[in-house]
């Protein structure tokens, strides 16, 4: 339906959207206000000009109505289709209530207009719910129309039974009370049953958890085969960057629209649509893919967000209404000009001669780890196993792999081994695509072992990938480095406070201190949220993200560990030569 002449502006819309959700805010703290016995005086008057009767004689009902009095306003605020056609019921239930029932005539004036602005902007409101819990929501309000209605039964026969004045509603108004949140009768002058008040409890969780049930977003389906094909297709043709071999990684979901070779990639995580990086495709085709991405995810009750965007796409995502601040720095590593000699890399140089000295020595497998598979297999599940028990059993995903040994047949693996030929260490690596890249993506190296086994590695591989004519290197992102904790913006400054309150359990100055031993260029990277209180959101959606799911294990193994990178000095220091987290985590 189109909105009428002068609805459809900034202001007007603003005001007709804002008026039924402050009229179901107000019924709440009404409401609170009656189960709590708290300020009853004080809204005593407002009570008399809401559209409902939000004040029940029973305190745990009038806790559930302002439940669902607040979760009614939070529907119409996120333009739930299915919380307008209950708000719809509710105020129009209000109406024959409040001039009835009660000859509240203000409160049916206002429950008119409240219904009238919802039917005027009802475009507005077109953001779906999962379709299963919609059929809930309409199973628990049939059930909660029929215990109200039993409930208002049981009231007349015990009214008659004893001999008391039958002032009550019928059927039809009995449930109309109920949808306006009020009392279904009058408050009785006997006392009540356990089953009426059952009842009458019943019937207000059920509306409750109907609304609830419609505030659940839409939920991710998997991606079709045909749409597996294009991205991978697409990625092969366009993509380019660290993030390329995650984003094309069988735990993302991809948003590939109709007439555009252009995909985004992004994982779920409740309402939070976190999105990999820029999108992938020809220039004139990511943004306008991207712009249709977040139409849809208004849709659907998703909030589109980004992780790890580009230097490049930070005026783009800004002129889509996101707000943009940067997350850390990324090492690359420029290989044609990649060196061990001259003072840039001193330090990374005298690491891996004391390494050598000590029995070291790397070997390389530019095409995966082969024949060599079944040699090495033990040794490096071994390494895996001590690393993981030194720094907690949960292993990170998303924007890294996770340890298999099919993933290190087939991609570049360099393996530090000791005098005896036994693995102590090792890196693999995955391409970059188009831009003729390769990225860092496990690292693994048992505690207590001789120390650069890592930084050898590392150094093995650039002089490798350099002299097969490889473009870059890169050792992923240093999180929350290079932040500006006086900068003019409240994000920055808040995302670097965070940096030295995760300091215990996560050394993100010591992870960009090793980083910097390879001398590599550093870019910016960002996050980008629709306002400011999404970087709550984001960070717990991305923890859980990475983690898999936030268990009691999971949390113990990252908050009960030991602090990263301080078992002998700081991570990447003198004495240490292990990195807290693969460079791409």
């Amino acid at each position: 339906m189109s909105l009428p002449r002068g609805l459809d502006r900034p202001a007007t819309g603003r005001l007709a959207r804002l008026l039924p959700r402050a009229f179901l805010v107000l019924g709440a703290f009404v409401a609170i206000s009656d189960a709590f016995a708290f300020g009853q005086a004080s809204l005593a008057g407002v009570a008399q000009l809401l559209p409902f009767d939000a004040t029940p004689v029973d305190p745990l009902a009038a806790a559930l109505s302002a439940a669902g009095l607040f979760a009614l306003a939070i529907g119409l605020y996120r333009g739930k289709r299915l919380a307008w056609w209950l708000a719809i019921l509710v105020f129009a239930a209000g109406i024959p209530v409040q001039l009835l029932a009660l000859g509240h005539v203000v409160g049916g004036v206002v429950a008119a207009v409240a219904l009238a602005l919802l039917t005027l902007d009802r475009a507005h409101y077109e953001v779906r719910s999962a379709r299963t819990w919609g059929w809930t929501a309409w199973g628990l309000l049939i059930a909660g129309g029929v215990a109200a209605s039993l409930e208002t039964v049981l009231l007349i026969v015990r009214d008659a039974t004893d001999g008391l004045p039958a002032d009550l509603p019928d059927l039809a108004g009995a449930v109309s009370s109920w949808l306006a949140f009020g009392d279904l009768t009058s408050p009785p002058t006997g006392p009540r049953t356990a089953l009426i008040l059952a009842l009458a409890v019943i019937s207000r969780l059920a509306l409750l958890l109907a609304l609830l049930a419609v505030l659940r977003p839409v939920g991710g389906d998997a991606p079709k085969p045909e749409v597996r094909a294009r991205v991978r297709e697409l990625a092969r043709r366009h993509g380019r960057g660290a993030l390329l071999p995650f984003q094309v990684g069988d735990d993302k979901h991809w948003f590939c629209p109709a007439g555009l070779d252009a995909f985004v990639a992004y994982g779920r995580e409740g309402r939070m649509a976190v999105v990999v990086g820029d999108p992938v495709g020809p220039a004139e085709h990511r943004w306008p893919a991207f712009a249709s991405f977040v139409d849809a995810c208004r849709r659907h009750d998703w909030i589109p967000v980004v992780y790890q965007a580009s230097e490049d796409s930070v005026a783009r995502l800004r002129t889509l209404g996101l707000q943009v601040s940067p997350i850390g720095r990324e090492a690359i590593i420029d290989l044609p000009a990649f060196s061990l000699s001259g003072s840039r890399r001193a330090n990374l140089r005298h690491t891996i001669t004391r390494a050598k000295r000590g029995g070291l020595s790397v070997a390389w497998y530019p095409n995966g780890l082969g024949d060599d598979s079944r040699r090495l297999a033990g040794g490096l599940q071994a390494v895996d196993a001590a690393w993981r028990a030194a720094s907690g059993p949960a292993q990170m995903g998303f924007t890294i792999s996770r340890f298999s040994l099919d993933d290190l047949a087939s991609n570049p693996v360099a393996a530090a081994l000791d005098a005896d030929g036994a693995p102590v260490a090792f890196v693999s690596f995955r391409s970059t695509g188009a831009d003729g890249g390769y990225v860092v993506d496990l690292i693994r190296r048992r505690p207590g072992s001789i120390p650069g086994a890592v930084e050898s590695c590392l150094a093995e591989a650039a002089e490798r990938f350099r002299d097969a004519g490889a473009s870059t290197l890169s050792l992923g992102l240093a999180p929350l480095s290079g932040l500006d904790a006086n900068g003019e913006r409240v994000e920055e400054r808040a995302l670097a406070a965070t940096a030295r309150l995760v300091r215990p359990f996560y050394d993100c100055e010591g992870l960009a201190f090793f980083k910097d031993k390879f001398a590599p260029r550093w870019e910016m990277r960002y996050v980008a949220v629709p306002s400011r209180i999404d970087l709550f959101g984001l960070a717990l959606a991305l923890a859980r993200l990475h983690l898999g799911s936030l268990s009691r294990t999971a949390v113990r193994a990252v908050v009960g560990q030991r602090p990263v990178g301080r078992r002998a000095g700081r991570l990447g220091r003198p004495g240490s030569g292990r990195p807290a987290q693969s460079p791409g985590a």
